[in-house]
């Protein structure tokens, strides 16, 4: 499988930021790519097309750009992205296009490490589903569990295979988190994660 390498990849973004710089006030990420694409000799591997029809540049540059993102170098809103004064002076500072793209890197794992360790979502799983039924979550760096209240009284088919599919949706999500088993409570279900004395 081709691959496209950290050095072209630098490239890639070090004329991304050429071209943005061009523009303080920000531009479109179409006209971007648009622009990009015309002052770069694509691959072949780039110049190819994914199943859905999307040429594989695209794609490419899209990724590249979340580190830059997240970095601080490149800001991105409503589709308009602008290079930020701290990217441009990192553009400046990172001449060797690979080191450019290693930095990014460094910064992606910097701010991913800072981030909580919600492994799925939970936070935002739990916002949607909880007003539909009685529903919490707990997730740490340590275990994490889900508690599924079970309706008290029938409301009719509807309102059970909401429930149900709920329930399954909750299993789902919890076992992709933690190892652990199914218990019965008072207040309904709770998945326990095994913890060190329990193995």
């Amino acid at each position: 499988m081709a691959e496209t390498s950290r050095q072209r990849t630098g490239e890639l973004l070090k004329k991304l930021f050429e071209i943005l710089k061009l523009h303080p006030e920000g531009m479109p990420a179409g006209k971007a790519l648009e622009a990009l694409a015309n002052t770069v000799t694509l691959t072949p591997y780039e110049s190819g097309h994914y199943e859905s029809g999307v040429r594989r540049f695209e794609k490419i540059v899209r990724f590249a750009t979340v580190a830059c993102v997240k970095g601080g170098w490149l800001v991105k809103h409503k589709g308009i992205w602008a290079v930020t004064d701290v990217g441009i002076s990192a553009d400046a500072k990172f001449k060797d296009p690979a080191e450019f793209c290693r930095e990014t890197g460094r910064l992606y794992a910097q701010w991913r490490a800072s981030q909580s360790r919600d492994p799925v979502g939970l936070v935002n799983v739990s916002a949607k589903l909880s007003e539909q039924v009685a529903l919490s979550f707990d997730a740490d760096a340590e275990a994490a569990s889900v508690t599924y209240d079970r309706p008290r009284s029938k409301r009719g088919a509807r309102s059970n295979s909401i429930s149900t599919r709920c329930h399954r949706t909750i299993f789902r999500i919890s076992s992709r988190i933690c190892c652990g088993r199914w218990v019965t409570t008072s207040a309904g279900y709770r998945r326990q994660a095994r913890t060190a004395e329990s193995i």
